[in-house]
């Protein structure tokens, strides 16, 4: 079956929860829909403002017009307000993993981020899809993480 990747629209972002909620499930054994009622709101106005500014986009993969695939890709400050690229939400449906979808999807986020000025691009992953990721060229970094906001309370939430 063809795959058509393009970019998302407004309407495709309850598509990337979906496939955000699938990640979550997968990796970490939680629902987000159970644990962060709101999370779901929370993401679409996040994700909507930055779509609207120009900081943000989310790539969509079809197949016979059904999603089947997700990821996205922002702008962001960094150390001494440098330019970095994020990519976040990067999902296959399982009947279509290991076809180069995924491959696809990353390779449109990184086209769009390169023109943003963005210095280098950081994303997140599962064991799984570490090898992709590596084959694009990513490289492992000794980042360590704290999490402070059990809550998951937006940063509108708290600062308006």
């Amino acid at each position: 079956m063809d795959v058509t990747i393009r970019q998302a629209n407004e309407r495709d972002l309850p598509a990337a929860a979906d496939c955000w909620n699938a990640i979550v499930k997968e990796s970490w054994k939680e629902d987000w829909d159970q644990k962060y009622p709101n999370w779901r709101s929370m993401f679409l106005a996040v994700v909507e403002k930055k779509m609207a500014l120009g900081l943000q986009r989310y790539y969509v993969a079809e197949a016979a017009g059904e999603v089947v695939g997700t990821a996205g890709a922002q702008v962001g400050e960094a150390f001494f307000g440098a330019v970095r690229g994020y990519i976040e939400g990067v999902y296959v449906v399982p009947a279509f993993r290991r076809k180069g979808v995924a491959s696809r999807l990353m390779r449109e986020c990184i086209e769009w981020l390169r023109p943003m000025g963005c210095d280098s691009v950081r994303l997140q992953s599962t064991v799984e899809g570490r090898p992709l990721y590596e084959s694009l060229g990513f490289e492992p970094t000794d980042e360590l993480e704290l999490r402070l906001n059990a809550t998951k309370q937006s940063f509108a939430e708290r600062y308006g």
